[in-house]
């Protein structure tokens, strides 16, 4: 792991999940920590190496890879962690997460592990809803609603550079997990549409290489929500069940959900689409013998 200048005072550090940094003479505020203590670890040693002082971490989402450093973090520094509403509730609650994934039922301890459930830790500030710009040591922030991939999930722009967490995905990760994670559509459509139209020089996704030209992304981004869409409607034309529309959009992107992380994250996303086309009037739910079947309606 290494810090790479972007633009001034602007950085970030290339890892699984890219971590931001905003520099304002020796203090450092974060965007996002990384999986683990271990990536903590890591990310404090650059800290240290370059002679500045965590002043706080902005977390994107609660998703592990991005607040699982946070508690080593906070431990070794005492930096604040910011967090928009919902958000803060399961990095504060790391076990709502495998709750909501297993239908608000005790997960399995398949379920319970540092890939679902980060480490639990205080958020000291919360970003609500309708506030759009964060100021922490004087470094003012545009704070980007961008859901869709999570409930609230936020982005962070500063000096034309955008810290865009999941909102969109570079297209070689794209092309390696086919289906992104969501859990609205109309949301996450939405956001990709803020993203296209808003103006920056530079975009850095959390997961892939920073780009000046997001549009390509975007747009595969866009192409994937359409496909699946139209995948499921083709389907449903023959009433199926959750579990049989969850095989389909699988064998559709050339899934394998061998694990019990990915069949439960497949499970969410395959929900996520159902329920949108549902409000959409496009498809209706039939129960009968104690089982629930979607059927597109004519």
């Amino acid at each position: 792991m290494e810090l790479k200048q972007v633009e001034d005072n602007v950085y970030y550090i290339p890892n699984v999940t890219n971590i931001g940094l905003i520099k304002n003479g020796d203090s450092a505020v974060l965007i996002d920590s990384g999986v683990d203590d271990d990536t903590g670890r890591k990310i404090l040693r650059i800290l240290e190496s370059q002679h500045l002082q965590l002043k706080a971490i902005i977390n994107t989402h609660f998703h592990s890879d991005h607040c699982g450093g946070n508690s080593y973090l906070k431990s070794k520094t005492g930096a604040a962690i910011y967090a928009s509403d919902v958000e803060a509730d399961f990095i504060q609650h790391p076990y709502l997460q495998p709750f909501c994934l297993f239908s608000g039922a005790n997960p399995p301890m398949e379920l319970q592990n540092k890939l679902v459930m980060a480490a639990a830790s205080k958020v000291d500030f919360i970003i609500k809803t309708q506030e759009d710009v964060v100021e922490i040591g004087g470094v003012v922030m545009n704070v980007l609603s961008l859901p869709g991939h999570s409930p609230n999930q936020i982005g962070i722009k500063f000096n034309d550079v955008v810290f865009s967490a999941d909102a969109v995905f570079s297209q070689e990760i794209l092309s390696k997990h086919k289906l992104p994670y969501l859990v609205n559509v109309e949301k996450q459509k939405e956001t990709l549409n803020r993203l296209r139209n808003l103006n920056m020089k530079l975009l850095v996704p959390s997961h892939g290489e920073p780009t000046s030209n997001a549009a390509p992304m975007i747009d595969e981004y866009a192409k994937i929500i359409d496909t699946a869409e139209e995948h499921l409607l083709t389907v449903l034309v023959e009433e199926k069940t959750t579990e049989q529309a969850v095989k389909s959009l699988c064998d559709r992107f050339g899934i394998e959900a061998a694990k019990a992380n990915q069949y439960f994250l497949m499970h969410t996303i395959t929900q996520a689409y159902l329920s949108y086309l549902r409000g959409k009037g496009l498809v209706a739910l039939e129960f009968r013998s104690n089982m629930l079947y979607w059927k597109r309606l004519s």
